[in-house]
């Protein structure tokens, strides 16, 4: 999958780097690990570029330091500083900051890009904004000041250029380069220094106070909603000394001067944030935000930032469309810890009963996470996650427990969890908060490792019905019509093999579903952006370990595969690529071979790919079966739908090339590990119908 790329608070037209220096070439590698794709700009602070971190195949962006300025002690402990402290926090309206490095002498900074453009860019462009869109935009950027002052961090230069508006609605504050703690912590600190840019300094700044604490970054955001809602800054004079000291003698501008349509209740929001004492100001970020939240509905009415479900038409059979994609339910983008408490809480709610030693664990770590431990393990998962963002359902709590299990099966019984979740027989009684402690310790470095290097893979054969179901409704049986099996978000691609594996899935009347065979499967191809080789025996551990310890008629379906992958002829072929480039590879593929059935499949990645990707691909889908004749592309999906009813939470949509125009038909609903399937009315008679060999 495609990770997000950037707007830097840089110059993204320069060419090139300051005083002309080309610095680094493209696709240079530093460090043994950056690889420059292109030069994003320039800043106070140096050049920026856009490099793929091979060792986790992931884009960042790197910050070098300019090299006139290598020298100089000040801005190198200020280079530090930014790190340390902008690592502090962990929030996704708060871009990450990752590692400090150096090659050849040259030393920089990786962080998070985005997707996205700066606010001072939008503004330039499009002038006053919406008066809903400006109050999101600042809500946002108050939940990530609250974040990083609850961390003791101040940014201190929060202006439009350090506000990136990603493209799906996530507002993210960048560059702590000049931020400083909220508590002194050495003599040598710049203390009383004026650091900032003068149009959005508060006085305290200005006069270069040493008391300068968080409601400094409270004046600066309300300069800037002020100028997203007037189109002009609230100062401007001939020099930076006139803007800067206009505040000391003047009182906050009322926006209204400039936009006589806003509310009192806004024009006073605006006017308390950039008050000229700081004790008249909101006493903090939280404070701000609820001042926000009470304003009346019309002024915030429309104003959404995260993307919320996308309900999946209750398909009839028949229903026909060519713009519904196969949509599922949609999260938000998770990064680091942030939230982590709350997917634990979620995880619980969906476990249930399914597996009563991850209950049990799940329940120990929530508790360890609300004691006086907390500080010390939250320190363990962040320097794991540091670089990493998390787009499925409760990726997290999973991948928790798929690497305590992979290092208790790794270690054996020594392991303090081995009872619990290794053990042919687990034993619940076994989790205890000691163990779990134990088994969390930093010198359990297998764990940690898989803890950062690993995602969470659920090979589940029943989900080949996906493939196995439409094939047989399109009369494949007895080998009578040639297919062609696309497996997207592939992972090991143990699917591609499944009909070789004993399966049985039932009708919720009781009844078998039966599926064909006996098929004259004439290609076998798998797209993953990091898909796993079966033929390791480190992948095939780590799929076992993703099984649930009471699961073992799963684990039985998984080895059988396992044992099938090699013998499947043709044998199955695993491409590295991402979601968005698979309709122009089946393309492609498919283009010379009208005379086969094309079934694209996928089960349960929706969730996983960033939003941007997730829609590009589905459009590019949807085109891909427009293009073929009818009745010889499809594409299935097998996608969370409702969380809230286990046994149901999943749809098995058909989507079907009609030559020129795409129909889909909701077969049915089933679970995570299907195996009893509500079969939607004439669903099966529709698809027939339509998959009818011409």
């Amino acid at each position: 999958m495609r990770y997000p790329c950037a707007h830097v608070n840089e110059d993204p037209s320069s060419k090139s780097p300051p005083g002309g220096d080309p610095r680094f070439e493209i696709g240079q590698l530093l460090a043994g690990r950056y690889e420059i794709e292109r030069l994003l700009g320039r800043g106070a602070m140096g050049v920026v570029y856009r490099v793929r971190d091979h060792e986790l195949d992931e884009i960042v962006a790197l910050k070098l330091l300019r090299r006139e300025l290598v020298g100089s002690a000040e801005m190198l402990a200020r280079f530090r500083t930014e790190v340390k402290l902008a690592r502090r926090v962990t929030h996704r309206n708060v871009a990450r900051t990752f590692d400090i490095g150096e090659h050849d002498g040259e030393r920089f900074l990786t962080m998070e890009l985005i997707d996205g453009a700066s606010l001072a860019d939008v503004l330039e462009k499009e002038g006053p904004l919406e008066i809903s869109r400006a109050l999101d935009i600042t809500k946002q950027m108050a939940k990530g000041m609250a974040a990083a002052h609850d961390a003791g961090v101040i940014h201190r230069d929060l202006k439009p250029e350090n506000v990136s508006l990603e493209r799906r609605g996530r507002v993210v504050l960048m560059d702590f380069g000049i931020a400083r703690t909220s508590v002194v912590e050495a003599p040598s600190q710049t203390v009383g220094g004026m650091i900032g840019t003068p149009t959005y300094m508060a006085p305290e700044q200005v006069v270069g106070s040493p008391d300068v604490d968080a409601r400094a970054d409270l004046y600066a955001a309300g300069a800037v909603l002020y100028e997203m809602l007037t189109g002009r800054v609230p100062w401007s004079g001939p020099s930076a000394y006139v803007v800067a000291t206009a505040r000391l003698t003047s009182p906050p501008p009322d926006p209204r001067d400039h936009r006589p349509e806003l509310s009192a209740e806004v024009a006073a929001l605006v006017m308390k944030c950039m008050a000229r004492a700081p004790e008249r100001r909101f006493a903090d970020a939280r404070e701000l935000l609820e001042a926000l939240a009470e304003l009346p509905s019309p002024m915030l009415g429309g104003a959404t930032t995260a993307p919320g479900a996308s309900e999946v038409p209750r398909a009839a059979a028949g229903s026909s469309s060519s713009s519904s994609p196969a949509a599922s339910t949609r999260f938000e983008r998770r990064y680091g810890t942030e939230g982590l408490r709350d997917d634990l809480t979620e995880q619980l709610h969906l476990m249930a009963h399914a597996s009563p030693s991850y209950r049990r664990l799940l329940e120990e770590l929530d508790e360890l996470l609300a004691s006086e431990a907390a500080v010390e393990v939250l320190a363990g998962f962040d320097r794991a996650w540091q670089r990493r963002s998390f787009e499925g359902p409760y990726e997290r709590p999973l991948l928790t427990l798929a690497a305590l299990r992979a290092d208790a099966r790794s270690e054996g019984a020594a392991h303090p969890l081995y009872a619990a979740i290794a053990a042919e027989v687990p034993d619940s009684r076994a989790v205890t908060a000691e163990a779990l402690r134990s088994a969390l310790a930093r010198e359990r470095i297998g764990f940690w490792i898989t803890l950062r290097t690993r995602r969470v893979q659920t090979n589940e054969v029943t989900r080949s019905l996906a493939w196995l179901w439409p094939a047989t409704l399109a009369g494949a049986g007895g080998s009578s019509r040639p297919l062609s099996l696309f497996d997207i978000g592939a992972s090991a691609g143990l699917n591609l093999v499944a009909e070789a594996v004993e399966v049985r899935w039932r009708r919720s009347t009781g009844a078998s579903l039966s599926v064909a065979r006996d098929l004259d499967i004439r290609r076998r191809t798998g797209f993953d952006p990091r898909p796993l080789d079966v033929t390791r025996a480190e992948d095939r551990d780590w799929l076992k370990a993703c099984v649930w310890p009471e699961q073992r008629a799963r684990l039985e379906r998984l080895d059988a595969a396992i044992a099938a992958f090699p013998k499947a002829s043709p044998r199955p072929e695993l491409l590295l690529l991402r979601a968005s480039s698979a309709p122009a590879k089946l393309e492609a593929v498919t283009e010379g071979h009208p005379e086969e059935l094309a079934i694209a499949y996928q089960t349960l990645v929706s969730g996983y790919m960033p939003s941007d990707e997730r829609d590009a691909y589905e459009a590019g889908m949807r085109a891909w079966l427009a293009r073929g004749p009818r009745g010889r592309r499809v594409w299935s999906t097998l996608e969370l739908a409702e969380i809230g009813e286990p046994d149901v939470s999943c749809a098995l949509d058909v989507h079907v090339g009609t030559g020129g125009a795409v129909e889909v038909v909701r077969l049915g609903r089933t679970s995570y590990h299907p195996e009893t399937i509500v079969v939607a009315e004439g669903a099966e008679a529709r698809l027939a119908e339509l998959l009818r060999a011409s």
